[in-house]
């Protein structure tokens, strides 16, 4: 492995430069690498900055309303029932709990990002100074330009790694943001059938989310060890189980590409993978989700007054 940090000060950003060269277990090696960037400063003397410390400000405002209301809710679901654990009973709830705590988990990184003292600490050594000659102006090394922290070489490791963390949390908190969307949606009668459609199949929906991971985890650590030693797509297992997810989508490898690497093994994995994971499991789950929106049109039916199914059908 090999990294560096780059500096422009122009720009006022950090680049961080990282090559890995990866050994499997066949002795093959796989090289990489990753290039990231970074402010010297969280908040720079520029509109654009200025307009996100206002947005920030105005997000953390809304959060602490939610908060606030979300703790209303709890404090009357207990004084009707008794127990503060009622409010958990609703699928609601839980996302509801949820989103605050993320709220919370993000804004804690983000703290920690903000406050990172590699940001403050950095020191740029010049390189040596080259003396002006009859036909030359005086100039200095440029390349030997180098820096340091604490007096050894900057890394920006651990800060590149919070913000990894950071974004990880936010994607979470934005799954969770599209469910609250989801139960606002349910106010409209078109769209409220989809939101009670996946409420009354959540249970039976989450149990085979569950099957359809497990079984593509033992499938790609088939592929990993059939493939692994050859195919980029297959050299470790999470790039293995990302490739096989994209094949069940019509994405990812084809039959032939297998053979034409293993022979032997490219029916040992893409038959029963396609045949079991593709052809049964998803449409499993699609059949669940048609029985969830036959239940709740079922239920809707019962609901409507004879009157009015005699009069408009």
């Amino acid at each position: 492995r090999v990294d560096f940090t780059t500096y422009n000060p122009s720009a006022n950003l950090f680049g961080h430069a990282e090559f890995f060269v990866e050994r499997d277990n066949t002795g093959k090696l796989w090289p990489s690498m990753r290039v990231t960037t970074m402010k010297t400063e969280a908040y720079l003397n520029s509109t654009r900055d200025y307009a996100q410390i206002v947005l920030e400000i105005v997000v953390m405002i809304g959060v602490i309303m939610y908060a606030v209301g979300l703790i209303k809710d709890i404090a009357e679901v207990k004084t009707k029932t008794g127990k503060y654990s009622s409010f958990l009973a609703s699928f609601w709830g839980w996302v509801d709990l949820g989103l605050v705590v993320f709220y919370v988990i993000d804004f804690c990184i983000w703290v920690a990002i903000i406050a990172d003292p590699v940001r403050t600490s950095i020191s740029l050594n010049l390189g040596p100074a080259i003396a002006a000659t009859s036909t030359e102006a005086a100039t200095r090394q440029v390349p030997l330009d180098t820096l340091t922290r604490d007096g050894v070489s900057v890394g920006l490791s651990s800060l590149r790694d919070k913000t990894d963390i950071y974004w990880g949390f936010q994607a979470f908190t934005l799954m969770l943001m599209l469910l609250q969307f989801l139960r606002f949606l349910a106010f409209n009668t078109f769209l409220g059938t989809l939101v009670e459609t996946f409420v009354i199949i959540k249970t039976v929906l989450l149990q085979y989310t569950v099957v359809l991971v497990v079984s593509n985890v033992a499938f790609a650590y088939v592929g990993y060890a059939l493939f692994g030693h050859a195919m980029d797509d297959f050299h470790s297992f999470d790039r293995s189980f990302f490739t096989l997810l994209s094949t069940s989508i019509g994405n990812g490898v084809s039959y032939q590409d297998l053979v034409e690497v293993n022979p032997a093994g490219a029916p040992i994995l893409y038959v029963p993978y396609v045949f079991f994971h593709c052809l049964i499991l998803i449409n499993m789950v699609t059949a669940v989700l048609v029985e969830g929106y036959q239940v709740q049109q079922s239920q809707r039916v019962r609901h409507v007054p004879v009157g009015h199914q005699i009069q408009f059908g």
